[in-house]
């Protein structure tokens, strides 16, 4: 029925309706959208609405796809040189082999950590573009009346209502949010 100064997330569309169907105050994120038949009121009491994936969502993907690259050039930096180091120990080109063997075991170790960090970065970037996948094409619905003042998102791109308004539907085209 309503949300008044409560900061609500939901992994599909967040819909208040019944009675009031109000949003007042406080923060609401819809992964695939928000439907609410009033969103804000009058006094212009500070409420943010959003639908779709949200600018940490982009950065922290992008931080992953940054962390995933790290690792595997890290990695390949590593095997390389542990490639190397074999191929001069069955040279017989190792004229201290105790401390290849140490060398060679520490660059295994190293080599273990790198292999789960890319791991963990690839979960998490995977996770991060199912997410930003999802929210692709949401919309905020109000449905009878949107109050000025009120902060929209859409897929990242936010905007402040200049005007009172009545059954509005905001989206994002192209990197801006029309309305219809």
């Amino acid at each position: 029925n309503s949300f008044i100064n409560a900061n609500v997330y939901a992994g599909a569309k967040v819909i208040a309706e019944g009675k009031n169907g109000l949003i007042l105050g406080g923060s609401v994120r819809g992964l695939t959208g928000v439907s609410a038949i009033n969103i804000g009121n009058e006094m212009e009491t500070k409420t943010f609405v959003a639908g779709g994936d949200s600018e940490e969502d982009y950065n922290r993907y992008v931080e992953s796809f940054q962390k995933e690259t790290d690792a595997q050039k890290k990695l390949s930096e590593i095997v390389e040189k542990m490639t190397e180091i074999v191929k001069q120990k069955r040279l017989g080109k190792d004229i201290n082999s105790e401390a290849t063997d140490r060398l060679l075991l520490a660059l295994n170790e190293k080599k273990d950590e790198l292999f789960e960090a890319l791991d963990k970065a690839k979960k998490e970037k995977e996770l991060l573009a199912e997410i930003i996948e999802k929210g692709k094409g949401s919309v905020i619905l109000a449905n009878e009346k949107i109050f000025r003042g009120v902060t929209i998102c859409v897929e990242g791109t936010q905007m402040v209502i200049p005007n009172n308004t009545s059954f509005m539907r905001y989206k994002n085209e192209a990197g801006r949010i029309v309305t219809s």
